[in-house]
């Protein structure tokens, strides 16, 4: 599920996707009985904008703004991982 965001000035934009969940491709069964696997409550956020010195600056400073930490993310890895590795 993805819910998007637009700063006031229109320079960056901000999704949320929550709800995800992986499973192995295989296309000799249908999606509906592939075994699913949730991505354990995780909600990730992304700040997106074409970068310049001053709006990476100014994405800096919005990042700071959130009481949590910044990491990157790839959401292929983790379900690389979770389906096939299990973690």
């Amino acid at each position: 599920i993805r819910q998007y965001y637009m700063s006031a000035d229109q320079r960056f934009r901000l999704t949320l996707d929550t709800g995800i969940r992986f499973f192995q491709v295989d296309h000799l069964r249908s999606s509906s009985f592939r075994e699913q696997y949730p991505l354990s409550q995780s909600i990730v956020m992304e700040l997106k904008y074409f970068s310049s010195k001053k709006i990476d600056f100014d994405a800096r400073e919005v990042a700071n703004g959130f009481r949590f930490r910044v990491t990157k993310n790839s959401k292929y890895v983790g379900g690389i991982n979770k389906v096939y590795f299990g973690y």
